[in-house]
């Protein structure tokens, strides 16, 4: 964590000009507004007025595009950079003194309706509220009340949700919502409302809305097979109790399952069968890549599709993929044609999150080289949804044309194959803009130029796969019939690189990185790459074979290969069962390869009482039945959580069945948790409309 001495939070509020509020009379408030402008200033308006009138009417303080916007512009498209603020750019208005405890409105306007200003509402210098302009007509609310003195909050459970057997860390982030610098607090954690784990973090120096404080229990659970609700919350602040405890407490869904098994050896001897999972009639439409939800024992497989330029790629997801009760969704962005143009792969991260890269020169589809990988959200009710005139992407930097592969590292972090610089490219989107923005100012890009890699040409990607316990990055060369590694634990900046039409936090070139070349025959046409405790697959394009390496062995050695007779294979992934599943862009299908069988499972504790659950139907518009059979008891407890871990919906005692409306809530996934004395079952629930 960062300890800032409290001079530095001194400067900071002379710096941004805030006045104290012996300088507003009794009964009022000062609060000044900060303006941080996105890469098209001149398209953006604001105004705060009192939330009993309107824009225009009763406008306390206004800025940006009046001439052009005002509070009726947005949808002209008409602004010029003739009027207005200036991009990237940071405007401060006020302090303005302001009734205490009254209500006040923030109004933003875009002209072009695809992002807009970042707002900061600062109360006495202190920045008690973030805004975030997005589309057309932003109406933001705050109250004109100072901090308390003592308001700690649980800002983030960062445990992920997937876990395997084991012990599992319980960690997430504290903030400091208050006046007063924060020297120790209690934080506690149970699961399923079991008996909670406390411990005391001191000697911390948390300034009044400084930064996160990132902190994780030296108590690990220990977890088995099974769904959970990990609560965690604080309970003392400072040795006396917080003044706001509603935003003490967090809940998550947590699931732990069995690590994926090693059963690629058996390949090598079994008897293969070549199972279609998917192919044209669930959508689709020259497959180029394929990752499994973090989730991986609820089977959900994402496929992106390369589809035609003009529209841009697509994906389709399949539910309890491979099982009896597989369902699909096809999906496409609205501005696919430039966050998803002609995409080459796809990789999850535990947050959830995944990232696409694009294969084109200009996502403008102009003569420029503006384009590079994009974040999205795994949310259905959020990814190809509509979100003012952005598409529903989280996240787009634009520093490496023809990007031809992807591999996650950790958050929102991934290493990219650039088919355009001939090298690998890191990137860090950090803190996400959120669904239909363009803010990328806190985007890191480190250029690794060392390693020299060519792209075998706009068909047939390169990918890429880490291993995270070793930290080998795999890297198919495709242009070069070859396969590297890198360890990307490896090199430091070396110098600094200016970005091409957007602005980021770091942009630079990274030396001393330790790589090698692995594989450098025996390949005519290679694209997909998978890894597995000591063993390396690869799928050649040209034959449809995927070839198994013992890593090993130095130097690495051909184990042996599977000849599917089927050219046209790209991206290959190590499912969740242990098995291998590949998409074929030239058959448009999705396959996973069965023979090998895993060990009989271990006794994990399990209830049977588990497999009593009935919820249908499931996808479901609304109505739902839950039905409990061989269950004696009078009282079960229903919550249904959405993936934030948010409780949405609950029911605290019901017996046998019940039917509950969920037509209220948005589509989407969500997990529904039942408990019942020593039972606790959990299921997926899907709202699809």
């Amino acid at each position: 964590m960062k300890n800032a001495p409290l001079i530095l939070l001194s400067f900071w509020l002379c710096l941004h000009g805030i006045k104290t509020s012996a300088q507003c009379s009794a009964g009022e408030t000062p609060v000044t507004i900060e303006i941080a402008t996105d890469d098209y200033g001149y398209e953006g308006y604001w105004a705060m007025y009192p939330s009993g009138s309107n824009c225009g009417a009763g406008n306390i303080a206004s800025g940006g595009n009046n001439v052009q916007v005002g509070c009726n512009g947005a949808g002209q498209q008409d602004a010029s950079m003739a009027y207005g603020y200036g991009s990237n750019q940071t405007f401060s208005s006020g302090p303005h003194c302001l009734a205490t405890g009254a209500s006040y409105k923030i109004k933003y306007v875009d002209d072009y309706s695809d992002g807009g200003f970042d707002i900061t509402v600062l109360i006495e210098g202190l920045p008690l509220y973030e805004f975030k302009g997005n589309g057309s007509n932003s109406i933001f609310t705050f109250e004109a009340t100072p901090a308390l003195a003592i308001n700690a909050g649980m800002k983030q459970i960062t445990t992920n949700g997937y876990y395997t057997l084991g012990a599992v860390p319980v960690k997430g982030k504290l903030y400091n919502y208050g006046s007063t610098a924060i020297n120790s607090v209690t934080v506690n954690y149970s699961i399923d409302n079991g008996n909670p784990v406390s411990e005391n973090l001191t000697g911390l120096n948390l300034l009044p809305y400084d930064i996160e404080h990132d902190f994780i229990f030296s108590t690990q659970w220990v977890a088995d097979s099974g769904t959970y609700v990990l609560k965690v919350w604080l309970s003392s602040v400072n040795g006396q109790a917080d003044m706001n405890t509603g935003n003490d407490t967090l809940e998550k869904i947590i699931v732990i399952g069995k690590p994926v098994p090693d059963l690629i050896d058996q390949y090598l001897t079994d008897t293969l069968t070549f199972t279609v999972i998917g192919d044209a009639t669930d959508g689709l439409n020259k497959p180029r890549d394929l990752d499994f939800h973090p989730t991986l024992s609820n089977y959900e497989l994402w496929v992106v599709n390369e589809e035609i330029e003009s529209t841009g790629g697509s994906t389709v997801t399949f539910f309890n993929a491979g099982k009896a009760n597989q369902t699909e969704i096809d999906k496409q962005d609205g501005n696919a044609w430039h966050f998803m143009s002609l995409p080459t792969g796809i990789a999850f991260s535990d947050n959830t999150n995944f990232a696409t890269t694009t294969g084109v020169y200009d996502a403008n589809h102009g003569t420029g080289h503006f384009t590079g990988p994009a974040l999205w959200s795994s949310d259905m009710s959020i990814y190809a949804e509509p979100s003012g005139g952005n598409g529903s992407h989280l996240d787009m930097i634009h520093q490496s044309p023809f990007s031809m592969g992807i591999a996650w590292e950790k958050d929102n972090a991934f290493w990219v194959f650039d088919g355009d610089g001939g090298n690998i490219v890191r990137y860090d989107y950090r803190k996400d803009h959120g669904p239909g923005n363009d803010d990328h100012r806190d985007g890191l890009v480190w250029r690794y130029s060392e390693v020299q890699v060519q792209k075998l040409n706009n068909t047939v990607p390169s990918h890429l796969a880490l291993d995270e316990q070793k930290k080998w990055l795999y890297i198919v060369d495709g242009g070069n019939q070859r396969v590297l590694r890198m360890d990307i634990s490896t090199g430091s900046a070396a110098a600094d690189l200016t970005p091409y039409a957007e602005q980021l936090t770091e942009y630079k070139r990274y030396a001393g990185v330790t790589w090698e070349p692995v594989i450098t025959s025996g390949l005519s046409q290679p694209c997909g790459i998978d890894v597995i405790g000591d063993r390396l697959l690869v799928s050649d394009y040209s034959n449809g074979d995927i070839v198994i390496y013992d890593l090993s062995a130095q130097p690495v050695v051909e184990l042996g290969r599977i000849q599917t007779n089927q050219p046209g294979i790209q991206g290959i992934k190590i499912g969740p069962d242990g098995l291998i599943w590949y998409v074929n862009r030239t058959t448009n299908e999705v396959i996973h390869i069965e023979g090998p069988v895993e060990e009989p499972p271990i006794n994990t504790g399990i209830s049977e009482k588990q497999q009593s659950v009935q919820v249908n139907p499931n996808p479901t518009t609304g109505n739902l039945r839950i039905r409990l059979e061989n269950l004696h008891s009078d009282k079960v407890e229903l919550r249904l959580f959405d993936l934030t871990g948010k409780n949405v919906f609950a029911i605290n005692s019901f017996t046998g069945s019940v039917e509950v409306n969920l037509g209220n809530y948005p589509e989407g996934t969500y997990v529904l948790k039942i408990a019942s004395g020593n039972f606790n079952a959990a299921r997926k629930i899907i709202i699809q409309r």
